[in-house]
């Protein structure tokens, strides 16, 4: 990935080979989380080491734990989707991306405590969402 901006990075046409090595069952919402994994890993300036289907998808060289979450949608996005199943004291941080419709960058909008995230969900019947503003 290439760096645009602090926070937004341009995909390049390896990352999407790496996304897609572990894109463990297929599906385009996986490899899209595979993205803002690799994203957040240039932004921590370390290098992406797959963990596996586990609660942490990322840990920096201070032992620093993150669960990535990534949408896409661009401006139109509005929300993310907390993990039910996970328990949040497993890892410290989400780490929260937004991937262009139409793949070509991504935005690290922003790193949380898990504690505070979970603190601001909503909750609805069969999934809990963390929404933020819509954006013009």
């Amino acid at each position: 990935m290439i760096r645009e901006t602090h926070q937004r990075f341009i995909i390049e046409p390896e990352d999407k080979v790496l996304a897609e090595k572990y894109n463990f069952n297929k599906k385009v919402g996986t490899m899209r989380g595979m993205l803002g994994e690799i994203a957040l890993c240039k932004y921590l300036g370390i290098e992406y080491k797959n963990p596996g289907y586990n609660a942490v998808d990322v840990t920096d060289s201070f032992g620093t734990r993150y669960q990535v979450k990534t949408t896409t949608g661009g401006k139109m996005a509005y929300s993310h989707w907390i993990e039910q199943q996970k328990d949040p004291t497993k890892f410290d941080y989400y780490a929260f991306c937004v991937v262009d419709p139409d793949e070509t960058r991504i935005t690290i909008e922003a790193i949380m405590p898990s504690f505070t995230a979970h603190a601001l969900k909503e909750v609805h019947p069969k999934r809990r969402d963390l929404f933020r503003i819509k954006r013009k």
